[in-house]
C-alpha cells in the first residue's frame, strides 16, 4: 500500500470533512487518512489496514456533472483494485451518526 497512498494528514476541503475525524473519534472508529492520493485519485479518506475508501457528499460540491463523472470513474478504479468506496451524504452523517457508525464499524471488520 505505502507504494500506492501517501499517507499524510492533509488540510481537509469542506465542513463535512472536518466533522468526520471528530465522528470517528466519538463512534470509536479507526483514525482515516484524509485527502490522500490511491492510485491516481484522490480520496476523501482511507481507511488504511482495511483499505476502505470513505468519500464525503455534500450537495453543494456535487452538482456539476464533470465532479459526478469524476467521482463515479474513481469508485471504479477503486473496485478494480479490490478497494470498496463508501459514500456518507451530509444529511445521513448528520441526522444517523449512530447508524452511519455502525455501518462503518461493520464494512471495516469485514475487512480485517
Amino acid at each position: 500500500l505505502a507504494r500506492h497512498a501517501r499517507n499524510t494528514q492533509n488540510p481537509t476541503r469542506s465542513g463535512l470533512e472536518d466533522d468526520f475525524l471528530p465522528f470517528c473519534r466519538r463512534y470509536g472508529l479507526p483514525t482515516p487518512v484524509l485527502n490522500t492520493v490511491l492510485h491516481g485519485h484522490e480520496v476523501d479518506a482511507l481507511f488504511v489496514p482495511e483499505l476502505v475508501v470513505v468519500e464525503l457528499d455534500d450537495p453543494n460540491y456535487h452538482r456539476d456533472l464533470d465532479t459526478f463523472e469524476s467521482d463515479r470513474e474513481r469508485d471504479a478504479t477503486m473496485l478494480a483494485h479490490g478497494i470498496p468506496t463508501v459514500r456518507i451524504t451530509t444529511l445521513r452523517l448528520t441526522r444517523s451518526p449512530e447508524r452511519e457508525a455502525k455501518r462503518l464499524h461493520s464494512i471495516l471488520a469485514s475487512r480485517r
